[in-house]
């Protein structure tokens, strides 16, 4: 879940604080919670992503939506986080193109949005543990190592010619 959030601001020493509450907010209000936004209401919100391209667009496919902006078009900041977001949170093997998701995901990352990585790591294990095509790379696998010893899972290596 990768949201964005314009009531935090940086003090001084660059840590991040709350702004206060107004409290002349309506009670009833204050139970409204705003609708998490989709990739594409992100899409749209921030389009093109102006921290994330230097002066270039998304490479577009049918219907004019975007498909993926190649890497070589990332600020030098993007592309350390792209990095960081492609081994670490969203795994892929091509690295010479961002996709919509890790693309929100970067931005976020620089606008200092929340970023619910707990969320996205589960999901991205419950997709992976769905699939039915076993070609493809296991994604997470210290995560999952983690998770099966904590569990007391024990996994017994065999030779190959034992």
């Amino acid at each position: 879940m990768v949201t964005t959030s314009d009531q935090e601001t940086e003090d001084k020493q660059g840590k991040l604080l709350q702004q206060p509450e107004d409290n002349s907010i309506k009670e009833e209000d204050r139970d409204h919670k705003e609708p998490e936004m989709s990739q594409q209401e992100l899409l749209m919100l921030y389009a093109p992503f102006p921290q994330l391209l230097n002066g270039a667009d998304w490479e577009r496919g049918a219907g004019n939506k975007p498909k993926f902006i190649k890497r070589t078009d990332l600020t030098p900041e993007a592309k350390g986080w792209f990095e960081l977001v492609r081994r670490s949170i969203l795994p892929a093997a091509n690295n010479s193109e961002v996709n919509l998701e890790r693309a929100t995901m970067v931005h976020c990352i620089l606008k200092e949005g929340e970023i619910k990585v707990h969320e996205i790591i589960a999901q991205g294990i419950r997709k992976m543990a769905e699939k039915s095509d076993s070609r493809g790379t296991l994604g997470y696998p210290s995560t999952i190592y983690r998770i099966a010893r904590k569990l007391g899972w024990f996994l017994k290596m065999r030779t190959p010619f034992g």
